[in-house]
């Protein structure tokens, strides 16, 4: 079994597949439409609005704040954003900020490390490989674990970056991500001004698949 770790040191270390995860997105904002206007949250939202620009949406990415008096049809708050905060009152600061950025009935989709697989999960887990890249080789190892007390899923990936044999630069990166039971989401949307619509697997990951995409209605 593919464990959490496995695919967030992809993620984070060369990114997931990115198509499935647009034609995911795609999907839901066809379904869930009408929706013209899209803002992106977070640096790593951004990778994700070219894409629905080429599709025809008008995008617009906070860096970090959307621009003053507009407001959108459509949030994207990706790569774990919101976990990543971890602590309840900073989640909540930031969907208030999703919420006034959309008009009546926007949208808000949002990935989530979901804590129902992380639980059910062999943790701590470790694991080491190599890529290749424009760059150089890298060798890459990532250890995983599950802090109960805090409600984290905790990542730490190492990095070393080689020509042929030696290694010329290392990085350590170390991220914690808050993870949600489905009761604690709702809740979480709904004492925000959100109405959650569904969720799903996120796209393109192996399985069990640890990451979920929710979307949200501005009530």
């Amino acid at each position: 079994m593919t464990g959490p770790g496995e695919h967030g040191h992809d993620r984070l270390a060369r990114g997931a597949d990115l198509r499935s995860e647009v034609d995911q997105l795609l999907a839901v904002l066809a379904a869930e439409g009408p929706a013209g206007s899209v803002v992106g949250f977070g640096p790593e939202t951004h990778r994700y609005l070219a894409p629905l620009a080429q599709a025809g949406f008008r995008v617009t990415a906070a860096d970090p704040d959307p621009p003053a008096g507009r407001t959108f049809d459509a949030a994207l708050v990706l790569g774990s954003a919101l976990g990543g905060l971890v602590a309840n009152d900073r989640m909540l600061t930031a969907l208030a900020g999703y919420a006034g950025c959309l008009r009546p009935g926007g949208l808000m989709l949002l990935d989530l490390v979901d804590g129902q697989t992380v639980l059910g999960a062999r943790l701590p887990g470790r694991g080491l490989r190599e890529l290749a890249g424009p760059d150089g080789r890298r060798m890459i190892g990532y250890a995983d674990e599950v802090d109960t007390d805090e409600q984290v899923y905790r990542l730490t990936v190492r990095t070393w970056r080689l020509a042929e044999d030696r290694v010329v630069d290392r990085s350590i990166v170390v991220r914690d991500v808050r993870y949600f039971l489905p009761r604690e989401l709702a809740f979480l949307l709904s004492v925000s001004g959100f109405e959650l619509a569904g969720t799903a697997p996120l796209a393109g990951q192996p399985d069990p698949a640890w990451l979920r995409l929710a979307w949200a209605r501005k009530a």
